[in-house]
């Protein structure tokens, strides 16, 4: 419970747990990546890892019971709590990781928990921010063109359905076709701000030439403190 709490709390909790942008040279060209929370990152996962111990232990409880074994139930908390343990290896073991926003002269790429999609600056149409939304549910929606270059793809293994994939955990927003869908509480940066910096490489083609250099931290920073 107190984990819950504290899940509930992080998007409140501002400037205690930011992180400020920073540059890399592990992509060509450079960029600029806006990091995730790993604060928020990480409660989930403590979380299924206390229901899957609770769980199992009930389970193993019924297994060792005197007064015999209940197998409906014991069947029931032990597949419980063997799917609430696999997030947390998922975590443990790279598969899942930290949100990131990674941006270059060419495009946006969106790594979330279990998937990346990517869309290209010059095939964006807009961006739409619901902030008038609770904490935890404050969107950044970028959205392509119809014949923008988009690029979607997962960390986990799926199945494919009718065209479409099935995905047996559901670790982030399902993607609509040539849209970035930013989920704000998942950053360690403030929504506006990021709101703000991405809208002003929206808006001005040529100044993105900067992303990967120094002068893209400092106009973060300027964007940030209102100047």
């Amino acid at each position: 419970m107190a984990l819950v709490l504290a899940l509930a709390l992080r998007p409140r909790s501002g400037p205690f747990f930011r992180r400020t942008v920073r540059l890399t040279r592990e992509h060509e060209p450079a960029a600029l990546i806006v990091p995730g929370s790993k604060v928020y990152f990480w409660l989930p996962q403590a979380i299924c890892f206390c229901f899957a111990t609770i769980f199992l232990l009930a389970s193993y409880g019924i297994a060792t019971s005197e007064e015999g074994v209940h197998w409906p139930l014991f069947v029931l908390f032990t597949t419980i709590g063997s799917a609430m343990i696999i997030p947390p290896v998922l975590a443990v073991t790279g598969r899942l990781r930290p949100e990131k926003l990674v941006l270059s002269t060419d495009s946006i790429v969106h790594h979330g928990w279990s998937s990346q999609t990517e869309l290209y600056w010059n095939d964006i149409n807009r961006l739409h921010a619901s902030f008038n939304l609770q904490p935890l549910q404050q969107l950044l929606n970028i959205a392509g063109l119809s014949s923008a270059r988009w690029s979607h793809r997962y960390y986990l293994p799926f199945s494919t359905i009718s065209g479409k994939p099935n995905r047996l955990w559901n670790m982030d927003q399902l993607p609509h076709p040539r849209w970035i869908v930013i989920e704000c509480p998942r950053f360690s940066v403030d929504s506006i701000t990021l709101y703000r910096y991405l809208d002003f490489y929206i808006a001005n083609p040529a100044l993105r030439i900067e992303l990967g250099e120094k002068s893209s931290i400092d106009r973060w920073h300027s964007i940030d403190s209102g100047i």
